[in-house]
């Protein structure tokens, strides 16, 4: 009885493996409420709506079908009102965490994936802080 007691008194003790997020600094925004000068570098800068999105832990990476709700500027002619397109980026544990439903407007590169198929790669940026814009990760 000694033994189950120290062993639930160590589980209790030993250190937790939390993937915290370091504070509002490393939040990472896909949807802009401004465009800014980046714009000229991405194909795309459209209002979306985000569904089927997912988490793919081995690549640290989320996957979402976004539906083109309006075309802002594109280079594609792939990205038009209504297609359906299949959106990556990169998984941060600070946030925001997307959910189906949720609407914004993006600037992204197109892009192919190891399938084969059409992808859009957003900016993120960070909104609290430095307002950092990140490219995308390809």
């Amino acid at each position: 009885m000694r033994s189950l007691i120290a062993l639930v008194f160590c589980f209790l003790l030993a250190p937790l493996q939390v993937h915290a997020c370091l504070g509002l600094f490393a939040n990472q925004f896909i949807f802009f409420e401004a465009i800014p000068n980046v714009q000229a570098e991405g194909d795309v800068i459209a209002k979306v709506l985000l569904s089927g999105v997912h988490e793919e832990t081995k690549t640290a990476a989320v996957t979402a079908t976004a539906t083109v709700m309006q075309v802002l500027k594109t280079s594609d002619a792939r990205v038009q009102q209504g297609a359906k397109i299949i959106v990556r980026y990169k998984f941060t544990s600070c946030g925001p965490n997307h959910r189906d439903g949720d609407e914004g407007t993006i600037i992204a590169r197109t892009g192919t994936d190891s399938k084969g198929l059409f992808v859009l790669y957003p900016y993120a940026y960070r909104r609290y802080g430095d307002r950092r814009i990140f490219p995308p990760e390809l």
